[in-house]
């Protein structure tokens, strides 16, 4: 008597066969799916990575203007008292060190109280944005430009001797005499004083010494007529 069909050595290795493909089908769709969940993961952590990346830009873009905004003086873009004495300090302890001299301009509108007086505030603030855009393009491109309060600004300079800071004070004074101011139907022309002081390489003053000193420069300026440049050295 023959053995049942399920006992042959053919449906035996048949079912093993079989058993064995089934198994290989298996293995190579769970293969493929692994596959496919591994593309899709690098896909979704290439996204996410390029999100964070976007974030971070973004982040470090608001920090910066941040930054930017903490540094400036509103009303006319130029740096604020803080920062330009920060780094009026700074500049200054690094150039004594190096036994150089130092060079600065105090700069204050003339007649500022007639023009907000006559033309109104609004007038008086443009004049400000004005002088800053024209003190900013008249200067050296080293120079730091600040407004330090009211119509008065002050203009790091650095390490120049005093023929060369008298030369970079008169070049920001032609900056600004081509001023003209829109006030209704005129157009007002604007005038500083400014006083010039430089410290001798020996000297070991503060820079809030050195500010002084350029005021007393600056009141001269007023005093002998305004619209002028006046030198202080020791």
């Amino acid at each position: 008597m023959e053995d049942p069909l399920w006992q042959s050595w053919k449906f035996i290795v048949a079912a093993v066969l079989t058993t064995l493909l089934v198994v290989w089908i298996v293995a190579r769709w769970r293969f493929a799916d692994l596959v496919r969940q591994r593309e899709n993961l690098v896909i979704e952590v290439a996204r996410q990575t390029e999100r964070i990346q976007e974030q971070n830009d973004a982040l470090e873009q608001a920090n910066r203007e941040l930054y930017e905004l903490s540094i400036r003086d509103p009303l006319t873009g130029a740096f604020n008292r803080r920062y330009v004495f920060e780094h009026g300090i700074r500049d200054l302890g690094k150039r004594r060190a190096e036994r150089l001299g130092y060079a600065l301009i105090l700069i204050d509108v003339d007649h500022f109280k007639k023009i907000n007086d006559n033309y109104g505030h609004a007038t008086g603030d443009e004049v400000l944005r004005g002088l800053a855009h024209a003190l900013d393009h008249g200067r050296d491109s080293s120079a730091v430009v600040g407004r330090i309060g009211g119509e008065e600004f002050l203009v790091l300079l650095g390490p120049l001797t005093a023929p060369v800071a008298l030369r970079q004070a008169v070049a920001l004074q032609e900056s600004i005499a081509r001023l003209r101011i829109a006030a209704g139907e005129a157009r007002i022309p604007v005038t500083v004083s400014m006083g010039v002081t430089v410290s001798l390489s020996h000297e070991n003053l503060s820079l809030e010494a050195l500010i002084n000193r350029a005021d007393q420069a600056l009141y001269r300026a007023k005093q002998n007529g305004r619209n002028r440049i006046e030198l202080a050295v020791a």
